[in-house]
């Protein structure tokens, strides 16, 4: 009988220790699974019940998208590693970009990237630590200003390599903080094509003249009119292929967009006349990278 008793005392012991270790591995693991999950913070603009958003139509983005999704990540700054939006594709280049310009001193990743690869997304999220906002395509992270869209290739980064710790920026010093796009602000796109006249441009507080499959007119006219538009007061921004613009041109105060993309270009302007008074320091401060946008 006495047998029977220690028998069953050893049993008992053998199972509360394997209780509590059970116990134990299950909370250990659980407390894990939340503290990852809790790490990347992800906003969805392509699904109305996924994800902390609503749905984004491509053709309903603005400013106040772009500043919305910038408030959002700056009021979780504190308690998340990393930050993954999740948009429809035609939108990504964009949206990237806007968000490179609105966020300063950002010292963690905020990738975007489409739904179809959102988990490739979430495991790189949570294995970099590059301080940028950055576009992910095809196992590579790509910087979110330089990133335009291919037909072929899809997200493509023509003047910049993929980032690595190597090439990124460091982490700052200073602490994050937001400088928002005015949605008033007026900046056009126009197209280089043959006959075009430069009289239109006086409404619009910049201009982004994208000369990419067309050289600028060099006609008296032209020039005239350009030189009297951008002393009133427009912002005028070349965007080009070649290295080097008619001297003709540059003479009327246009700014030359080296190798920054139509995107870059346009939300750059809108994000200074946003965030600078002073309309005279703007093409200086056009021609710096401000955030990798330009070649130095």
């Amino acid at each position: 009988m006495r047998s029977l008793i220690y028998n069953e005392k050893i049993f008992l012991i053998i199972l509360v220790v394997c209780t509590l270790i059970s116990m134990y591995i299950t909370t250990y693991l659980t407390f894990n699974s939340e503290s990852n999950s809790a790490s990347t913070y992800v906003i969805n603009t392509t699904d109305s019940n996924v994800g902390d958003y609503h749905y984004i139509m491509p053709e309903d983005i603005t400013a106040k998208v772009w500043n919305d999704i910038a408030e959002k990540i700056l009021n979780v700054y504190s308690t998340h590693d990393s930050y993954i939006i999740i948009c429809d594709k035609s939108i990504i280049p964009s949206t990237a970009t806007a968000l490179s310009f609105i966020m300063e001193n950002l010292s963690k990743p905020v990738i975007l990237t489409t739904s179809t690869t959102f988990k490739k997304t979430l495991k790189m999220a949570k294995n970099t630590s590059i301080p940028e906002v950055m576009v992910y395509h095809k196992g590579k992270l790509i910087r979110g200003v330089r990133t335009i869209t291919d037909p072929l290739k899809g997200f493509i980064s023509p003047y910049y390599p993929s980032l690595t710790i190597k090439n990124a920026f460091q982490v700052p010093i200073q602490d994050m903080s937001l400088m928002l796009i005015n949605p008033d602000i007026i900046v056009s796109i126009v197209n280089v094509f043959p006959g075009m006249t430069a009289k239109s441009f006086k409404k619009m507080g910049g201009v982004i003249l994208d000369a990419t499959t067309m050289n600028i007119p060099t006609s008296t006219e032209f020039v005239k009119d350009l030189t009297s538009i951008i002393n009133k007061g427009t912002i005028v921004v070349i965007v080009t292929n070649n290295t080097k613009v008619d001297p003709k041109i540059l003479k009327t105060g246009v700014i030359f967009g080296k190798d920054m993309t139509i995107t870059s270009a346009y939300t750059k302007l809108c994000f200074l006349l946003s965030n600078i008074s002073d309309k005279s320091v703007i093409p200086q401060i056009m021609n710096q990278s401000l955030r990798g946008e330009i070649t130095i």
